[in-house]
């Protein structure tokens, strides 16, 4: 037994001389190989180390006097101490947990050249620099945990200095007598002792910078705290030191920095993680973000209020955002839009610097790579904002202003539900724009009213151009409440014109005095739209017929149509996924004392006819089938008036509408008549009253007339001017005609009172109705029975029970050698010809 005992006692006294070994020996000689041996070999520099020491009892590592040399400048690194104090918990906790940090004399003068670089990539390891990145961005991929499990108590840095220069791009920037102490930085469950009183130091630049901390000892916690203030730092020239914001496409010009804030270190005594809180103020004051030296970014003033930040478990709470002044100035030319050309530039130098290429692999489960953090913003608002957008592209170059730009939100978070509220406004096309609502980040969701006034398209006729060959001038406004939900758009509200004109050069096209639509829903989940009204007032139509065609038709510029062919396969698929036909409806629709002017430019003389007072109502419309509509339509007309009044419906299509027109003057249309048939009037009035009707017939559109119809006091003339024929009066009554196949005709009387005598000896071959379907119709056999009879033809034609039946019209008690029969004969042939041999209602 003693044997055993000795033995062990041994065997213990060997493994405790072997670990101090190990400890004093074994860890200091590793270190400095490395060190002195690897590091040198790396660089090509001689690395030199005074003295490294470890003692394996207490875990204390102390390594001092170690020198980077740097060629014809200071060492390029030089550290006097460096001593790590580890804590037993380490091996428990399975994560780094030191009592004691402290960094003394600490010295980096950072020149950046070719050379320097390699040897970086070096120490990266070799030139797969890149590769190391991605591996790391890798991990970071593969792990959902938030921020790694450590602490570290009692750090301590002083007497070192920072000096970064880059003669390439003018940068040398400096950060001298650093003093810093930190009671902890934890991320773990620890309770260890902190002796250290936060305090922060230093100079930058020859400028002065302080901190002051205190330590609360007892309570419930251990707690430290360090206030810094900074006022007016230059900011700008430290980014300038980031490659990615120096360039000829983005460059940060100016800005100042001011703070106040706290950090907080509370180490509880409970057991609980340690903290790490940050609160207080920060600012930027005259921001200037430039390219090719001139300003696209400018920033008077911006300011952020941290209520408190919570950097380990990774939750921070704003109370306050504002930013004062920002003004973007965006264009676009040739070489595409600048804010895009800076973005794409500083991504370039990132990249360049970073040497990664592309960024880590996505995960295929959509991981980011880390916890989320969890946020809340109390209040955010832009004052007095503007966007300034100038496209040279366009000819002649566009320029539109957003200024006034004032926007808030309160409570915006990143918690699940949580809903804000914001609230906008800004100047822009001559008139204002507002709108608010509420809104929920995850999911994203948003209700919002929005209003504008005095909207005009001025500033963007430009771009109008490029589908609309006239100029438009109009004043708009609307006030519409919408809301999304990531699965359904919905809107509701009013939208109002007034002063619409479109202009071509000097002449008018069209013109409104005033229009508004009320739309009461619209949903593109359930593809639903309902206009509770449209009302127009005073809209005025310009229509020209030229040789090149009608003016109205050529308002829209030109596309060049797709010339790509789609294959059937293609074709299959779009009417495979085809979507659900929308559902609409239109409550009401009037347009009221509108005109149309139509001039006829192509015939000689010109021509022109105006149809004044045109006041219109539709009343149900829907797209849904059997929706009973009605129309309710009058207009002055040649003098006279014209209405038409009924029901009908869309799908399937019928209609039943009571037409009437009063005392219609010719005299009006005289010189159109003239062009078009080479027959005028000297006078001439219209009176027409019946029902005109749409019904389905086999598929087919049915159009019917039933009424009467009578023309009284006509007075035609030829090109000269020179009566050709006149009556009293001629009247259709008990008219029937339907489209039908075949088509159906039927005139209950037919009446012609034409005068006694002819007008001329000269034109006696055209001077009374026989004669004049004569001459119109051609010197035929008929044609010349009807000229032998025309002496004959009474004062008073009078027909009954005029039928179109099997290709001939026919009317009660006439005989087919009589001057009647004779006309109808000829009207039966010029039907017969007209209709192609057919009778069908589509032809």
């Amino acid at each position: 037994m003693a044997k055993v005992l000795t033995f062990t006692a041994c065997a213990a006294a060997v493994g405790v001389a072997l670990y101090a070994a190990a400890g004093y020996v074994g860890v200091p000689y590793a270190v400095r190989t490395v060190i002195e041996k690897n590091v040198s070999e790396l660089l090509n520099r001689t690395v030199t180390l005074d003295d490294v020491r470890f003692n394996p009892w207490t875990w204390v590592f102390e390594l001092r006097g170690l020198t980077i040399p740097e060629e014809g400048s200071d060492p390029l690194l030089s550290l006097g101490l460096l001593r790590i104090d580890a804590s037993s918990q380490t091996l428990f906790k399975l994560a780094p947990v030191l009592d004691e940090i402290t960094i003394d004399g600490l010295k980096v003068n950072a020149v950046v050249n070719e050379k320097n670089r390699r040897e970086l990539e070096k120490l990266l390891g070799g030139n797969d620099a890149d590769k190391a990145t991605q591996t790391a961005a890798k991990s970071a991929d593969s792990s959902d945990a938030g921020l790694p499990q450590f602490a570290l108590y009692n750090i301590t840095v002083a007497n070192s200095s920072l000096r970064y220069q880059d003669k390439s791009q003018g940068i040398d920037e400096s950060l001298t007598d650093l003093s810093v102490k930190l009671p902890f930085v934890s991320t773990m469950e620890s309770a260890r002792e902190s002796l250290v009183t936060p305090a922060l130091s230093l100079k930058l630049n020859g400028s002065a910078i302080e901190a002051t901390g205190t330590t609360k000892p007892f309570g419930k916690s251990l707690e430290a705290q360090l206030n810094l203030k900074v006022q007016r730092l230059d900011a700008a020239r430290l980014a300038r030191i980031l490659p990615q914001l120096r360039t000829r496409e983005l460059t940060v010009a100016g800005a100042d920095l001011s703070s106040d804030i706290n950090f907080i270190f509370r180490n509880p005594t409970g057991g609980q993680p340690a903290k790490m809180l940050l609160s207080g103020t920060t600012s930027l004051d005259n921001v200037s973000i430039t390219q090719d030296g001139k300003a696209i970014i400018t920033l008077p003033k911006a300011s952020v209020t941290l209520k408190e930040i919570d950097l380990t478990a990774q939750k921070a709470v704003v109370q306050n955002i504002i930013a004062t002044g920002l003004t973007i100035n965006a264009s676009q030319s040739k070489t595409g839009i600048n804010l895009l050309r800076a973005v794409d530039s500083a991504a370039g130098a990132a990249s360049s610097q970073a040497n990664t290429a592309a960024a880590a692999p996505k995960d295929a489960g959509g991981n980011t790579g880390s916890s989320a953090w969890n946020w809340a913003v109390a209040s955010a608002s832009l004052r007095d904002g503007a966007l300034n957008w100038h496209d040279s592209t366009v000819s002649p170059a566009a320029a539109v202003s957003v200024k006034n730009i004032d926007a808030s939100v309160k409570n915006l978070s990143s918690a699940a539900g949580e809903k804000s509220s914001f609230n906008l406004s800004l100047e822009t096309l001559g008139g204002k724009l507002s709108a608010a609502g509420t809104a929920t980040i995850a999911p994203l969701s948003v209700e919002a009213t929005a209003k504008g006034s005095n909207l005009s398209p001025a500033a963007a006729a430009p771009y109008l151009k490029a589908f609309l060959k006239p100029s438009l001038t109009l004043t708009a406004g609307f006030d519409l409440t919408g809301a999304y939900d990531g699965k359904d758009a919905k809107a509701s509200g009013t939208v109002n014109v007034a002063n619409f004109a479109l202009k071509e050069g000097k002449t008018t096209l069209a013109s409104v005095k005033s229009a508004a639509v009320k739309l009461s829903e619209f949903s593109t989940a359930s593809r639903t739209a309902k206009v509770e009204s449209i009302a127009v007032v005073q809209p005025t139509a310009y229509a020209v017929m030229t040789k090149s065609g009608l003016n109205l038709s050529q308002l829209t510029v030109e596309t060049k149509p797709s010339t790509a062919k789609k294959t059937s396969k293609e074709e299959t698929a779009k009417t495979n996924s085809a979507e659900p036909a929308w559902n609409w409806s239109l409550g009401q629709a009037t347009v009221t004392n509108g005109s149309l002017k139509y001039r006829d430019e192509s015939i000689s003389p010109a021509a022109s006819v105006e149809i004044p007072k045109i006041n219109a109502a539709l009343k149900n419309v829907s797209s849904k089938s059997g929706t009973k509509s009605s129309v309710d339509f009058s207009a002055d007309l040649g003098g006279g008036s014209l209405t038409a009044a009924g029901n009908f419906v869309l799908a399937p299509l019928s209609a039943d509408i009571g037409v009437k027109g009063a005392n219609i003057g010719l005299k009006s249309f005289s010189n159109l008549m003239q062009g078009y048939a080479g027959l005028g009037a000297k006078s001439g009035t219209l009176e027409a009253d019946g029902r005109a009707t749409v019904r389905t017939q086999k598929e087919q559109n049915v159009f019917g007339w039933k009424g009467n119809a009578s023309l009284a006091s006509l007075d035609l003339t030829n090109a000269k001017g020179t009566s050709l024929m006149s009556w009293t009066k001629a009247a259709l009554t008990g008219m029937d005609v339907e489209t039908t196949d075949p088509i159906k005709l039927i005139i209950a009387k037919a009446e012609i009172d034409q005068p006694a005598e002819k007008q001329t000896k000269v034109l006696k071959e055209a001077a009374g109705v026989a004669s004049l379907i004569s001459s119109l119709m051609g010197k035929d056999k008929t044609a010349q029975k009807i000229q032998k009879y025309s002496d004959k033809v009474p004062t008073k034609i009078s027909l009954q029970n005029i039928r179109y039946e099997n290709g001939k019209l026919s009317a009660a008690g006439i005989s087919s050698a009589s001057i009647e029969g004779l006309i109808l004969q000829k009207l039966s042939d010029a039907m017969g010809e007209k209709l192609g041999g057919s009778t069908t209602s589509a032809k």
